[in-house]
């Protein structure tokens, strides 16, 4: 997955290696976790990008997590302590910079095809989360 930001900075993610590349292909920096997987991306309004993924360790948590234009963490949330989540999907950002996130809900559970939204503060704290009902099957 990657995300452009305003100057033209592309974020790049790949399993547990995630970069950033400047308007003209260059390599700023590269890092790399092992212990993570990350799926989606987006950008902060307030610089730098958040991240939806997984650990593969557990192969049960959802994890989001926001990163400075630098790469540096700022904060990240496992699954395991809001959500028992297991399939992350899509992550987006507002403008005041609060975090939306949406994932499947652990089959262990019982909540086999259920989906959450959850909102997050800019600060990573949880705001909300919420059963997005499903469609009856046809």
């Amino acid at each position: 997955k990657s995300v452009t930001d305003l100057e033209g900075n592309t974020y790049v993610a790949s399993g547990g290696r995630y970069a950033k590349y400047d308007k003209n292909g260059i390599k700023l920096w590269q890092k790399d976790n092992p212990t993570e997987r990350w799926s989606n991306l987006a950008i902060h309004p307030k610089g730098g990008f958040v991240a939806s993924g997984s650990d593969p360790a557990t192969q049960a948590d959802a994890l989001i997590a926001r990163f400075d234009g630098n790469g540096n963490l700022l904060w990240k949330r496992s699954g395991d302590t809001w959500a028992q989540c297991c399939a992350p999907d899509q992550i987006t950002c507002d403008k005041q910079g609060n975090v939306y996130f949406t994932a499947g809900a652990d089959t262990a559970q019982n909540f086999l095809n259920r989906s959450f939204l959850f909102k997050f503060t800019e600060d990573g704290q949880l705001t909300y989360k919420i059963r997005i009902p499903q469609q009856p099957a046809a």
